[in-house]
């Protein structure tokens, strides 16, 4: 049996298969990376403690939400 080698626009129809695979990746790659970056500029170097409803600044100032009363609390 004799091996037949493939046409022209099989290796091109596999090549295009690849480019769109490497677009693809690139796009899921930009996008994780988009993602991290919109978390930090969200909450910059703020952490927020559920277990007081509050955050904590850089400084290490917390800041409490506006209806909270520490006289009920």
């Amino acid at each position: 049996m004799t091996m037949v080698t493939p046409t022209t626009s099989v290796w091109l129809v596999a090549a295009y298969a690849l480019v769109l695979l490497g677009i693809g990746w690139g796009f899921d790659a930009m996008a994780k990376r988009v993602s991290r970056h919109a978390a930090r500029w969200r909450t910059g170097k703020f952490v927020y403690r559920p277990d007081h409803d509050a955050w904590v600044c850089p400084q290490d100032q917390w800041l409490w939400p506006t209806s909270f009363d520490p006289s009920t609390g």
